[in-house]
């Protein structure tokens, strides 16, 4: 649900004068039924409409200062929408069904301006197309997506195969250099950024990121650095603290960030997720009660004094997960359903809360069982899918981050059979084995399936010994992974698991990995006799957006009743 759902138009405005997009959007979300509904009476035809509403959106957050009653923001809309219609259906001669004498010498309607005035003319409508070729590339495709083709942030990210956050931060960028072409840009305010200068910065971010799921971060130092530099180059503050807080956050497998600058980054630039990440960092050194009295005395105030309603979420979350270490889980129950009711489903903790919920209460069903449970990111890049940020309460690692030990890919689909790709890391090869298997599992008998190995030999350091990893996985299109098996020889010896599909859900997607919302996979393992634990695992994705999904990620341990574990 949108912060803003409450908030009056009057109130909405104001903050998107103040740059607010997420207002804004509110308020395009707000009265788009109507605007549309506006211009359908003029072109009677829905794809024009649609345009006009666009355009008319486009073109009031360029007058937004114009407006001297912010409480008729509607009626504002509805009135250049209207306009616009009507310059569609004398231009361009779509609609036989309207006579054009209908529409000479109108005037365009008068809304909240106190004089006769056009609210929008063939200059500003000439000039907004002029100053749309003057943006970047990039940032002019997302607009015209966004604006004139009426699609959403999800389906632009989706489009261009890009995060929603680059989506939005092109969506912001463009706005504002639409408004410096028009000059109602505020004089006190700094100019605004170079769009090649703001792209630069989001490719070091980018680039960080992606260190982070190497196996080795070799060069991550001059990346970072390269980052930081970049970002110091902005003047715009509110988007400069933000950038800077993902920059110090990312570049903290390299250097500490200092955690004094890094907050007031955050609080600057309101950097929900990554004061996330600060709250854990803030706490890591205490324990047990003293660090649910701090969470909830000291953190969960100051975010929500602040408006953190995300972090406000993880804290709960964090504050479950230390009541299950504390052994109380009837608190930690009670305490992730509050957690999962604050965060926003597109966040990997929810899927956490999700996955949290379910394992322990089936542990609670089942005394003595042990669950493990996650939210896990997983994003696509050119085609292929990576593993990312996983938290929770780790035992083991659960079937994907099982075999995503090559740069943290779990399936490169653009491997030909036979070919491999090794780790940056040097110690892991990823090769596409087999076409056209045939898998038999509980689930049923799945065929024409890929055959992947993850063969990793990892030598000793130090006090560590050397170690040994081979993984063979099976995906079918349309269906997924269907068999997993694990051999790990080390200290302890050699061991080996196999995991074998048992149930599953496909709602929507396509793909040898089909990620849609409400798809769900189910997996039993196969162990000889000598063993008398039994393994099961639940995979359901609470979010995908084309480009990052999210997993409620669980496995639980058990010991089956009045049975064997057969082979």
């Amino acid at each position: 649900m949108s912060v803003y759902k409450n908030e009056c138009d009057k109130r909405l405005v104001e903050l998107a004068l103040c740059g607010d997009n997420l207002a804004f959007e509110e308020l395009v979300i707000r009265h788009e039924r109507a605007v549309v509904g506006t211009a359908y009476k003029i072109t009677c035809d829905h794809y024009m409409a649609k345009d006009a509403a666009q355009e008319a959106f486009v073109a009031v957050w360029i007058q937004l200062k114009a407006l001297t009653s912010q409480s008729k923001f509607g009626a504002y809309a509805c009135a250049i929408a209207k306009n616009y219609a009507k310059k569609m259906v004398m231009r361009d001669r779509l609609i036989s069904t309207v006579s054009l004498s209908d529409f000479e010498n109108w005037e365009f309607d008068d809304v909240d301006r106190g004089n006769t005035q056009q609210v929008v003319d063939d200059d500003i409508y000439d000039r907004l197309h002029v100053e749309m070729e003057s943006l970047s590339d990039k940032i002019k495709e997302t607009i015209r997506l966004h604006y004139f083709n009426g699609l959403s942030v999800k389906e632009i990210a989706y489009r261009l195969d890009v995060p929603e956050g680059t989506v939005k931060w092109r969506l912001s960028e463009g706005r504002k250099q639409l408004q410096k072409g028009f000059g109602v840009m505020d004089k006190k305010n700094h100019s605004v950024e170079n769009p090649s200068l703001v792209a630069l910065v989001m490719e070091r971010i980018q680039e960080l990121e992606l260190y982070r799921l190497k196996n080795n971060r070799r060069g991550l130092q001059e990346v970072y650095q390269s980052a930081l530099e970049a970002v110091e180059d902005l003047h715009e503050e509110t988007n400069k603290n933000y950038l800077l807080a993902s920059i110090l956050y990312n570049g903290a497998q390299y250097e500490r960030p200092d955690m004094t600058r890094w907050k007031e980054a955050i609080l600057a630039g309101h950097n929900d997720m990554m004061m996330c990440h600060f709250t854990s960092w803030e706490n890591y050194h205490l324990d047990g009660q003293e660090k649910i009295d701090f969470m909830r005395e000291v953190q969960i105030p100051f975010l929500q004094e602040h408006q953190f309603s995300l972090s406000v979420g993880y804290v709960y979350l964090m504050m479950a997960f230390e009541y299950f270490w504390e052994h109380r889980y009837e608190e930690a129950l009670e305490t992730v359903k509050q957690a999962k009711e604050l965060l926003e489903p597109t966040s990997e903790y929810y899927a956490n809360a999700v996955s949290a919920i379910s394992a322990w209460s089936k542990m609670l069903a089942v005394p003595g069982s042990i669950p493990t449970f996650r939210g896990e990111h997983i994003k696509k890049i050119n085609g292929s899918f990576y593993y990312c940020e996983n938290p929770g309460i780790i035992f083991e690692d659960t079937r994907f981050r099982d075999f995503s030990r090559c740069d943290s890919c779990i399936l490169d689909t653009n491997l030909a059979l036979g070919e491999s790709r090794v780790s940056s890391c040097g110690y892991v090869t990823y090769t596409f084995k087999e076409e056209h298997a045939t898998v038999e599992t509980p689930a049923g008998v799945f065929e024409d399936c890929r055959v992947y190995e993850v063969r990793g030999e990892y030598p000793g350091r130090g006090s560590l010994p050397s170690f040994s990893y081979y993984s063979t996985f099976c995906f079918c299109d349309g269906i997924g992974l269907v068999y997993q098996k694990v051999e790990t020889n080390g200290q302890n010896g050699k061991e080996c698991r196999c995991y074998l599909l048992s149930d599953y859900e496909i709602k929507g997607g396509k793909g040898w990995l089909p990620l849609f919302m409400g798809n769900r996979w189910a997996y039993t393992d196969v162990w000889n006799e000598t063993h008398t634990t039994k393994y099961d695992a639940y995979y359901e994705v609470t979010s995908w957006n084309g480009t990052d999904a999210m997993l409620a990620a669980e496995e639980i341990t058990y010991t089956p009743k009045n049975e064997e574990v057969s082979s």
